[in-house]
């Protein structure tokens, strides 16, 4: 205004009205426009059809500059076609009210676009310092995501009478010995080799679906790529039995005949199965907040019908794929199930399909896993079988010490209510645990920081319950006394359960002091003699915030089962919470032990022997290169997450769809090719973590190391 400018005041209802915004930008000729992305993509679509029906007023913009929420390049193809980069000027601003509104800026050029880049939001202006940092408070490399943390002149003093908050996201710079602070954002951003940085999303907003983490503007960004899209979004909802699907919200162009079934035939050629919405509706508008950002909360909700699914409802035609509709309702909690539904996109998965298996061989249906992830529909797998001869599997029921000789038997102590050799890879770790019994190889700390009520009574009540369900939570190991190592059932535990204030301290000193707990933790190595081998620790953070961190042993808890238990405790304390007393917990069928008899029965099999003798026939070790010839310490070994570009991830994605293989086994084949340069031989040996749970209904819920 100081150079002869005049600012221009929108009323509320010419800002809420795309055609009424645009006519006041011609007749106030405004040369710098300041908008939201979801704002400016309104004021797109209404300036092509003016454009195209009128010769009269031009807009005179020299620049338009976005802000207040996360910029989809691709969504500026349509403008950037019609008007180039150059005028008006594209001009990409990050920034938070915290840190008196803007932190970096990016101008936008038309290669960006071509190029498929991310949402660019720059470098720092003059006055800021950027950080991208983990979750130790360490810088991350470059192109690895981490949170940004920024510091300069333009930091807030912090939140107006609330000192708690202020203590939580702004804290003590570990960079510099002076007083200097960094607001701590939650966005998760990554620096790229330019020096510019990328954003990534909220730290608390990352998506998870069938255990694949996803950036739903990847998505967005494919269905804007295709003709007649105009606007759009992908969210995720979760239906009434808790399946959490992706759901996409489209603006079609005029003409256009987009539907569910050709957007995702579509979308499969550039992005996985998983990545693909289970459902699309489609909107005359996307709906926006008073502050012109995508309301998200307005977005009408899905609904539950088959109806809105890829293909419409076919009932079965036979008796079989009647049977296999019944199995499939069941597992999926859906009332009736078409034949030619696919069960991914009805929200099947891994865990899922080991139920639809397990429920068939209780019907005296026999398919493998490996045939329900070929045959994904109803239609399909029945077709199948009906040329298949049954293979008919019978798994016997092993009692409680049917693994152990009599002598054994004999030795076991009165409080002992099962007992059954180690499985392979326990066995591995409980060697390798005793060779280097100081170091805690083995030694797991799981730990969240949890915003909820905290009540220490139901908090142990519910952990105390799950170890009387679960057998091996209640498991110690005895490699001494009897004629092969053993793991003792005991008929009752006692889970430590430790409680820690730590509220009084301040955000940074409370995450020093949870470092410091780990470290010490570690050096209280579990006992494998003694039961449980388990404990839990809680840390008091807040008046409703508090850590929950569970140790274990590995050789008892796997992944998949440390993430099943803490499930289960949260499942029961908040029933708890809520008076629930009773059937808090459905029982378990069957346990650890059965997996255990399992690969017994394998290990004994002549053909298995034969299968591996002959793949690892006349095989030689793998030579690695030695870069130093001291043995690193385990916290010295260095873990990166790098994500890979736009670009790169879709062309392995359509290599594995022309191969018609997963994309892991994609990622495998060049983890044998880099073996492969390095060692400068071809005959390679790796290993691989595979599921080996029982294919029974309840599988899912069985705790241990399988």
């Amino acid at each position: 205004m100081l150079h002869g400018g005049k600012l221009v005041v929108v009323s509320y209802e010419t800002s809420r009205t795309p055609a009424a915004f645009y006519q006041l930008l011609l007749n106030e000729q405004v040369t710098v426009l300041n908008q939201t992305p979801s704002a400016f993509e309104q004021l797109q679509q209404v300036e092509a059809a003016f454009d195209s029906s009128s010769t009269e007023a031009t807009l005179a913009l020299r620049a338009v500059i976005f802000g207040g929420e996360a910029l989809e390049l691709s969504r500026l193809r349509p403008w950037l076609q019609r008007h180039g980069d150059e005028q008006p000027q594209l001009i990409n601003m990050y920034g938070i009210t915290e840190t008196t509104v803007h932190v970096t800026y990016r101008r936008i050029r038309w290669e960006d676009v071509e190029q498929g880049r991310g949402s660019m939001i720059g470098r720092a202006i003059p006055d800021l310092q950027l950080y991208v940092l983990n979750n130790s408070l360490q810088p991350v490399p470059i192109g690895v995501a981490g949170q940004l943390y920024v510091g300069g002149a333009g930091l807030a003093a912090g939140y107006l009478n609330r000192a708690d908050l202020t203590a939580q996201r702004f804290i003590q710079s570990p960079f510099t010995s002076e007083k200097q602070r960094l607001y701590q954002t939650g966005d998760l951003v990554r620096y790229l080799a330019t020096g510019e940085l990328e954003y990534l999303g909220r730290v608390d907003q990352q998506v998870k679906i069938r255990g694949f983490r996803i950036e739903l503007g990847e998505i967005e960004s494919q269905l804007l790529k295709l003709t007649g899209i105009q606007a759009c979004t992908v969210q995720v909802f979760a239906d009434a039995q808790g399946v959490r699907r992706l759901v996409g919200y489209l603006v079609q162009q005029e003409g256009s005949d987009w539907e569910t079934g050709s957007l995702r035939r579509q979308l499969q050629a550039d992005l996985p199965d998983y990545m693909l919405p289970s459902l699309f509706i489609f909107l005359n508008e996307l709906p926006l907040t008073a502050n012109g950002k995508l309301d998200r909360r307005a977005l009408p909700e899905p609904e539950s019908s088959l109806a809105q699914l890829e293909l419409e409802y076919v009932a079965p035609r036979t008796p079989l794929e009647a049977q296999l509709a019944a199995i499939w309702s069941e597992v999926l909690q859906r009332d009736k199930i078409g034949v030619h539904a696919n069960f991914f996109t009805l929200g099947g998965d891994s865990i899922r399909s080991i139920q639809i298996v397990a429920k068939a061989k209780e019907q005296e249906l026999y398919f493998s896993l490996q045939e329900l992830f070929q045959y994904q529909t109803i239609a399909a797998l029945a077709a199948h079988l009906q040329t298949q001869k049954p293979q008919v599997i019978v798994q016997a029921t092993v009692l409680p010490f049917g693994l152990l000789s009599e002598k054994d038997r004999q030795k076991l102590p009165a409080d002992v209510e099962d007992a059954y050799p180690l499985a392979l890879m326990q066995a591995g770790m409980v060697y390798h645990g005793q060779l280097n019994a100081d170091n805690g190889m083995y030694h797991d700390i799981t730990s969240y920081h949890l915003e909820a009520e905290f009540n220490a009574e139901y908090f142990q009540q519910a952990i105390q319950l799950l170890a009387a369900e679960h057998p091996v939570l209640r498991t110690s190991f005895d490699i001494n006394s009897y004629s092969e190592f053993l793991q003792l059932v005991h008929k009752q535990v006692q889970v430590p359960f430790l409680i820690h204030d730590i509220s009084a301290m301040t955000e940074m000193e409370q995450r020093e002091e949870l470092l410091r707990w780990i470290e010490e933790d570690k050096q209280q190595v579990l006992n494998l003699a003694e039961a449980p081998l388990i404990r839990v620790t809680i840390h008091l953070r807040g008046d409703k915030s508090f850590q929950f961190s569970l140790t274990c042993h590995h050789a008892i808890l796997d992944g998949w089962s440390v993430a099943s238990f803490v499930t289960e405790v949260f499942t029961v304390y908040l029933k708890l919470l809520q008076g629930q007393q009773d059937n808090l917990i459905e029982p378990v069928t069957h346990s650890y032990h059965d997996f255990v008899a399992l690969e017994r029965t394998q290990l004994a099999a002549a053909d298995e022997h034969l299968y591996w003798q002959e793949k690892l026939a006349n095989y030689s070790v793998t030579p690695l290169p030695v870069w130093s010839s001291t043995e690193p310490e385990e916290e010295d070994v260095p873990q990166f997450t790098l994500a890979l570009d736009t670009e790169t991830a879709r062309q392995l994605r359509k290599l594995a769809q022309r191969l018609t293989v997963p994309s892991k086994s994609i990622l495998l084949t060049a983890h044998l090719a880099v073996l492969t340069a390095l060692s400068g031989q071809a005959d390679i040996i790796t290993g691989l973590v595979s599921n080996g749970r029982p294919e029974t209904t309840d599988s899912e819920r069985i705790l241990g190391c399988s």
